[in-house]
């Protein structure tokens, strides 16, 4: 079984939530015009730290990050979610 849950906000430093490990994002967006996630998570699986940011297009990402969705802000910027993953 697996439930879609929202994280967030999310800005411009990295944020660290608990959330499963297998959790999957299918959703980037902007709600009440904070960036959020949401994601398919297992009730049943262990906890665990995962940490993301938002980075603008052009922006240096490290290397040690996953992709994790785009958005485009009312104002037309766009917005990258990545994991750190090292």
């Amino acid at each position: 079984m697996t439930r879609v849950w929202k994280f967030g906000p999310f800005g411009f430093n990295w944020k660290t939530v608990e959330m499963d490990g297998s959790a999957v994002i299918n959703h980037f967006g902007i709600q009440h015009g904070e960036f959020f996630f949401w994601a398919d998570t297992d009730p049943d699986e262990i906890l665990v730290r995962r940490t993301f940011a938002v980075f603008a297009t052009g922006q240096d990402v490290p290397e040690d990050c996953w992709y994790g969705g785009t958005v485009i802000a009312p104002d037309m910027t766009v917005w990258h979610l990545f994991e750190k993953v090292g």
